[in-house]
């Protein structure tokens, strides 16, 4: 065999037959892994993020099926009624209808006070009218006196109307005389004791004891109640009872609760 050389059989640097496997050799260029003491936490981030991206994700779409929603919603709104996010035109309405209530309740209490005026212009003409028809009759009796004294007894005819023209005046006047003798036994200024006094808080014919019955009923404060107004004005009062002067300060203060 000699002669021939050396016989090289496959490739240099390979191993053929059996043999062990080792370790992979490194790529040349490749960072190593691992070379820290945390080297490890990369393989714990990896699901973390993943699930990071995942719930991002989903929050997207969850917003953009929410932002569809609403427009969609909002689209049907609109061809239900075209000013229904009109906002600023609806406070408008709002201060509007607002102002035309103040001016229909100024109407209101406008109509309400030229009503009680004019009421009061009819009840003064009735009253004038009465009066002027008492110095009518006045005359008429001032002058069929002159004749009787100038002709004598003459004899004298009464119509119907003027008959019940007659009694309607004598009516008014007899009307008339009571409610002044009412006015004058309740004037307060009358008054001489504390019972006229409660007597006339009791009735209520001034607006001072009107205002002070109201509060007794309202307070039960240092205001006597009706029953004991009504014993006081009978003079049986109860044992150990006084009466005491109600100053300005307390009459005050019970009328501002009754306007309450």
């Amino acid at each position: 065999m000699a002669g021939f050389g050396k016989m090289i059989i496959g490739q240099a640097g390979k191993k053929y037959g059996l043999h062990r496997p080792g370790a992979p050799a490194a790529k040349p260029g490749a960072a190593p892994k691992g070379g820290g003491i945390f080297g490890d936490d990369d393989d714990d981030d990896a699901p973390a993020a993943t699930e990071d991206a995942l719930k991002k994700l989903s929050s997207d779409k969850h917003k953009e099926l929410m932002r569809k929603r609403a427009e969609k919603e909002m689209k049907k709104a609109l061809a239900q009624d075209a000013t229904i996010f009109d906002y600023d035109g609806a406070l408008d309405g709002i201060h509007k209808e607002r102002e035309e209530m103040e001016v229909n309740k100024k109407a209101a209490q406008k109509e309400r006070g030229e009503v009680r005026y004019v009421h009061q212009l009819l009840e003064k003409t009735k009253e004038r009218k009465k009066e002027d028809e008492k110095l009518f009759e006045k005359r008429m009796v001032k002058e069929l006196e002159a004749e009787k004294e100038e002709f004598g007894e003459t004899e004298k005819f009464v119509t119907a109307a003027y008959k019940r023209q007659l009694l309607a005046t004598k009516a008014f006047e007899e009307e008339q005389k009571r409610l002044d003798e009412l006015k004058e036994r309740d004037d307060v200024r009358n008054k001489d004791s504390m019972a006229d006094f409660y007597s006339s808080m009791l009735k209520g014919t001034n607006k001072a004891s009107g205002a002070i019955v109201r509060a007794a009923e309202l307070s039960k404060e240092k205001v006597p109640s009706k029953e004991m107004l009504a014993r006081m004005t009978l003079g049986d009062l109860p044992e150990g009872v006084q009466i005491s002067k109600v100053s300005a300060e307390e009459f005050e203060a019970a009328e501002r609760r009754t306007r309450e």
